[in-house]
Parts: C-alpha cells; structure tokens; sequence
C-alpha cells in the first residue's frame, strides 16, 4: 500500500478557512480543522456502507503511530468487525480498568486502610505507567521498568533517613498487586499470562535488621521518658504523650489507634470496640482497657481535642493524626533505632510470654489470625476475661509494680 504523508507535512499542515484532508493510503487520512486542530480518521466500507472511525489527534498520535493503528483497524474490517468494537474492548480492558473492577470486588474484604493503602499504591507507581495500556498487552519487562523506577526512590538528600529498604518493600508490594490483576484478568479471559509472575527475584529486598523491641525493665524508663514527653518544649505534645502510652498499654497497631474515634469506646465498662473495616484481618475487635488506660482517656477527653478523632492532626483537626507523629516522638526520646510505635506488640509479646501467661490469650489480645481453622470460629469474645485480667496485669508490668 502507498503511502502519501511525512512526518514533517504533518507537523506542517496549517489551518485554512475551511476543514480538508491530507490523504495517506488505505483509507488513513489527517483531518485539519479551521481552529489548527488535527486528528487521524480512517474511513472504510463494511456490510456495503461507508463508514469513518476516528483514529486519534495529532500530536498525541504521531504518523508512525497512526499508521499501527491504522493496520489494525482495516485488520479488524476485513474480518467483518467495525474498529470502535475493537477500540472499546481495548478501552475496557486497560490495566487500569481491570485494576479498578478488581479492586471493586475485593473492597468488601479489605479494611479501609489496606484498601486506601492499594489505590495509594497503583494511583501513583503503575497507573500513570501502564494504566492505558490493555492488559493483554503490558510484558514483564515494561512492568519491571515501572517497578525498579519504585524501588530506585529515595528521599531528597540532605534529609534524615535513607529510606531505600521501604521503596523496595513498596515496589515488592506492587509487584504483587499487579499479579493479583493480572490473576483476575486471565480467570476473565482478558489476558493470558501473569506478567508479575515472571519477575520473582528480579527486585531483591535488602536484609532488615528488626528492632528486638525493650527488656521488661526498660519498661519503666520508658514511661517515664514519654510521661514527661509533652511538657518538654512547644513542639511537644501532652495528646501524643497519652497516644504513646496508650500504645504501649494496648500493644494494637499504630494505625488502629491513629484512625480511633470516640465512638469505638465504652470508658465505664473499659471496652474499645474497633470496627473490623479498621482491622488488618477484616474483623471487629474487641481491646479490654486497664484502669490506667481508661484514666489516660478521661485526661485526653478533657482536652477537649476533638467529639470525633482521639488523636486529631495537628494541623488540620478533620483528620486523623499523622502516621509519623508516634515514631518521630520515639526518636526525640532517644529511641530511634531501638523501638516503633510497632515495636511495642513484639514488646509486650515477648514479656507477656516470659511472664507465663497463655499464648493462645496474648495472640487473641494481639489480634492474630490463629493458624487453626477450628480455633478461628470461636467468637471475638473468646478469652476476654483472661484477657481483661493480662492487661490489668501488664499495666502494673509497664509501671514496674508487679514484684
């Protein structure tokens, strides 16, 4: 087939009076409007009708590209289809596309932070990368380039911290979300190979060095580093003095104490009821209060902070405390490197555990899935009056009163 156009008649067709068309061959022609704008049309003859389907705009689509499309376009005529069947299925089953209807499904399942936490994810690193293209066509090596560039991030220098072991946990991560795309893709008959799975081992998570968490007599040190944490300039705080001790009290993960709202608590029965959308494992769980805790509450009620969040931010009270505030406190301590906010369930675990009290006790107070399936239908009040009492005694631990 002959083709008519170059890349620089293209570029140089101006605007005239009226619209007209520079021709290419094969149907493939440049349609020029009197506001300067271009576009690429293909018009064609089918079931003996003519017909013309809109390509794409010029630049976006430059002449080489158009005539790929172009090819295709005819291919799909000659097989008695019209292209715009073509390009909605294409439209239809873009990775983002599949993406988001995969997440749909999954919404139900996940907590609301691990589903914020997935759109976070492909919202930034892969979507903007692969997101238009369909998924039947994405290799593992364009999804390897999206994901090195992920795992390649690091902070500005000069800024504390070198996070390059969390850019490749998230591109890890990524990794395998994309994988579970591309899993519902092939059960939809949409594509026919899971890209992801091809790049086991080509991303490589550096070695991680875990904080092994305090001894039980750092303990009271500690409390009384945090207790006097708020008191020490203006940038401190009195509420996250309270939200770490409440931690270390609780041992819940940080983001459920972040995200809690005065609604989950029944302070003249001791109960915090957190919401199974809040919750790692999707279920609700109920956290027995020690008496210290329940005081701790009354005392940041009266601060009068918030009628919905405990732990309001700072800077916008709408929302919830930032997820950095507890360990940025930890390190003004002069804890940094030694304890997270998450360090204290390995904390408590382990003490607990020295201290004889049943594992099966401390892994419900920790919210684990247990391994056993039987064991994993007992209700969420299974061992709650052992536990109101393991908590009540972890309270005098942390204080250093259980001799």
């Amino acid at each position: 087939m002959r083709r008519a156009l170059s890349a620089a008649a293209v570029t140089n067709a101006r605007a005239r009076e009226r619209e007209y068309k520079l021709t290419d061959g094969g149907g493939l022609y440049l349609r020029v409007r009197p506001s300067g704008a271009k576009s690429w049309c293909y018009k064609y003859r089918l079931h003996g009708r003519q017909y013309s389907f809109t390509v794409g705009p010029f630049p976006e689509l430059q002449l080489r590209h158009a005539r790929d499309l172009h090819d295709r376009a005819r291919t799909t005529v000659a097989a008695g289809h019209h292209p715009l069947e073509l390009k909605r299925a294409r439209e239809a089953s873009t990775f983002e596309a599949v993406a988001l209807e995969w997440m749909g499904k999954k919404k139900n399942t996940w907590s609301e932070g691990y589903a914020a936490q997935v759109q976070r994810a492909l919202n930034a690193d892969i979507f903007p990368s692969l997101g238009h293209f369909p998924i039947s066509e994405i290799t593992a090596a364009q999804l390897l380039i999206a994901l090195e560039a992920v795992a390649a991030r690091r902070v500005p220098p000069g800024k504390k911290n070198d996070r390059k072991k969390g850019a490749v946990s998230m591109a890890l991560f990524e990794r395998q979300l994309c994988g579970a795309v591309f899993r519902f893709a092939i059960a939809r008959k949409l594509c026919d190979r899971d890209a992801a799975a091809d790049l086991k081992g080509a991303i490589i998570r550096p070695r991680v060095r875990n904080h092994p968490g305090l001894a039980q007599a750092e303990l009271p040190g500690l409390l009384e580093a945090v207790r006097s944490y708020g008191h020490r300039s203006r940038f401190t705080s009195p509420a996250t003095a309270i939200a770490i001790e409440l931690l270390l009290l609780t041992f819940v993960r940080t983001s459920e104490l972040r995200n809690a709202t005065w609604d989950e608590f029944d302070l003249e029965n001791g109960l915090w009821s957190i919401r199974g959308a809040r919750m790692k494992m999707g279920r609700d769980h109920l956290v027995p209060l020690s008496l210290r805790a329940v005081a701790l509450l009354g005392e940041l009620r009266a601060m009068g902070l918030s009628t919905h969040w405990l732990f309001p931010n700072r800077r916008d009270p709408h929302e919830p405390m930032s997820a950095t505030t507890i360990n940025r406190a930890l390190e003004y301590l002069g804890y940094s490197g030694r304890l997270s906010g998450h360090g204290f369930r390995a904390t408590a675990s382990t003490v607990l555990h020295e201290a004889g009290f049943a594992s099966e006790i401390i892994e419900k107070q920790l919210a684990h899935e247990p391994r056993n399936r039987i064991a994993s239908t007992y209700n969420k009040a299974q061992y709650f009056e052992k536990r109101r009492d393991m908590m009540e005694k972890w309270s005098l631990m942390v204080e250093g009163l259980n001799e």
